[in-house]
């Protein structure tokens, strides 16, 4: 690791920038400091912009989030490798003194890194399981793009196999499933080293590549595993169980549900969409091996049949067994690749909403893990702590700490 230049805290740099930079920056720019826009503006174009390193990492985030945002393919290179000159800088001075002693802080701050890299490389490693199942683990990702700055901070990453950094390299923009999960779990193990700057940098490609895997793999709904940003892009729909992946899962239940309506195009009662879609959920859990006794859902269901008694003359059936057992055998012979889990299934304002999660990862008990994630999704924190004490023999500390990284896994806070 090269070592930093260690200058006092508020001494300033120089950052040397072309007249030609400065005037897209100062065109491109929405948004920027009125200190940065007079330094560009009053700077001579043969003298280098000075900044304290405070300033320029302030500065290095407006060239960002403007690159990030750019449509002009051109210019957003341009801004790319400004950003470059800058992270340059910061990479060779320090205004931080090293540590002399050990802090509790500095143990907090390590811990959190250490849960951050254990939870993308477990993240990844189970999307590679849900990958082999669905079989697209060798499949390309479809619309998938890395900016040059993205590329450079995954040609710097140890963990990354040399036939994917001369892909990096040549700008070859066609990755396979295999391949963008190796990446997230290379910079994973690359997390734990470095400064704060390189690990935001670090942090922000692998949040972004576990983006392209979800949308990739799955499509659209609402995974329960992290909380990146909704995909840009939609998966085109399918209907044969080769392609299920790329079919949301508020789609599949809607077809499914539809199954056991006399009149699925409608109209047909708020009843009897939700009793429809409850046993398309129940049907589904029983195949990746959620099942639980059909008495226990009674209680649900019988709620709303005493709402609208005449809903069952809108199925075409009034035989629970039958009906479940009917979705069941449809659900294995048009999806049978499908293994997600189901978290949340509803109609809120009148629109099907699923919220699910990945297969469970090998040796890791699927029933056991749902009922933990279905206690923390709908707030009951404490029945979360006394089940995780009860069920795995941990202490309060250790079943809170646990609580809390579903918490965050789940997008929660």
């Amino acid at each position: 690791m090269t070592t930093k230049k260690y200058i006092q805290p508020g001494e300033k740099v120089p950052l040397k920038l072309t007249a030609a930079e400065r005037k897209l920056i100062l065109d491109a720019l929405i948004v920027v400091g009125m200190e940065y826009e007079e330094l560009l503006r009053n700077t001579p174009a043969n003298q280098p912009l000075l900044m304290t390193l405070e300033a320029l990492e302030d500065f290095a985030g407006y060239i960002a989030a403007e690159a990030n945002h750019c449509d002009n393919s051109r210019q957003q290179d341009k801004l790319d490798r400004i950003f470059l000159k800058i992270q340059k800088v910061l990479d060779h001075f320090t205004d931080e003194e090293p540590p002399q002693t050990f802090k509790i802080e500095d143990a907090r701050k390590a811990k959190v890194v250490t849960d951050q890299a254990v939870y993308i490389a477990d993240w990844a490693a189970k999307v590679l399981v849900a990958a082999e199942q669905l079989g697209v683990k060798k499949k390309p990702l479809e619309h998938f793009c890395l900016a040059p700055a993205q590329r450079d901070v995954l040609l710097l990453v140890p963990g990354v196999t040399k036939t994917i950094k001369k892909k990096l390299a040549s700008g070859e923009s066609s990755f396979n499933v295999a391949e963008v999960a190796s990446m997230t779990m290379a910079l994973a193990d690359d997390l734990l080293d470095g400064d704060a700057r390189k690990q935001v940098a670090v942090l922000l490609v692998a949040s972004d590549l576990m983006q392209k895997l979800q949308s990739g793999i799955f499509g659209s709904d609402s995974p329960r595993s992290s909380k990146s940003r909704k995909p840009r892009t939609k998966p085109k729909a399918q209907r044969h169980a080769k392609t299920v992946q790329f079919r949301k899962l508020s789609d599949i239940l809607k077809e499914m549900s539809e199954q056991l309506l006399r009149n699925p195009a409608g109209p047909y009662s708020s009843e009897a969409a939700h009793v429809a879609l409850m046993f398309a959920n129940i049907a589904w859990d029983e195949t990746v091996g959620l099942g639980c006794p059909r008495d226990g859902y009674r209680s649900a269901w019988e709620p709303i049949e005493a709402e609208n008694p005449e809903m069952w003359s809108e199925f075409k059936s009034n035989d629970i067994d039958a009906i479940i057992d009917g979705l069941v055998q449809y659900k294995k012979k048009h999806f049978s690749d499908d293994h997600r889990r189901i978290l949340v299934c509803g109609i809120p304002e009148g629109k099907i909403h699923v919220e699910w999660l990945a297969p469970a990862a090998p040796g890791v008990d699927s029933k056991w893990e749902m009922q933990l994630y279905g206690l923390v999704r709908t707030g009951e924190m404490e029945k979360a702590v006394q089940f995780l004490r009860e069920s795995k023999k941990m202490t309060r500390k250790q079943a809170e700490e646990k609580v809390a990284q579903t918490v965050s896994k789940l997008g929660l806070v």
